[in-house]
């Protein structure tokens, strides 16, 4: 949906938009940004793979001038221009407080992890239970 609306956003704006998918594959991720770089684009926007998975793809941009922005998850390199995360721990928080509030008599919960979230939601879970 973000990337729906930023895209949006940019081409009301008169900017052209490319837009690739790398359906969760770093090593996609890298050729992805590799052919942007051949393409001579301005900024890239990208959700990165993997932490240490997409330092190569950023470094490959910065060392060709151009700027890189990450959301959702931060890369481990210093070459990112800048990143929009959230705060996964308090976001999962919050979640087990509305599940707490929504069914105060327990339910039969299905938690699917999904390649942004694996550690943090099931730690909330964890403290949750251990609460009530």
């Amino acid at each position: 949906m973000m990337a729906k609306l930023a895209e949006q956003a940019a081409r009301a704006k008169g900017y052209d938009v490319v837009t690739v998918w790398a359906n969760g594959d770093q090593e996609k991720q890298i050729k992805d940004v590799e052919d942007l770089i051949q393409r001579k684009v301005d900024i890239i926007i990208m959700g990165p793979v993997q932490q240490d998975g997409s330092m190569v793809a950023i470094d490959q941009a910065f060392k060709a001038g151009i700027p890189t922005v990450t959301v959702g998850r931060l890369s481990k390199t210093p070459n990112v221009a800048a990143a929009v995360v959230a705060d996964e721990p308090e976001f999962g928080r919050k979640q087990i407080q509305q599940i707490a509030k929504d069914y105060p008599n327990g339910a039969n919960i299905v938690f699917l992890f999904g390649p942004m979230a694996r550690v943090m939601p099931s730690r909330c879970l964890r403290k949750a239970q251990r609460r009530n």
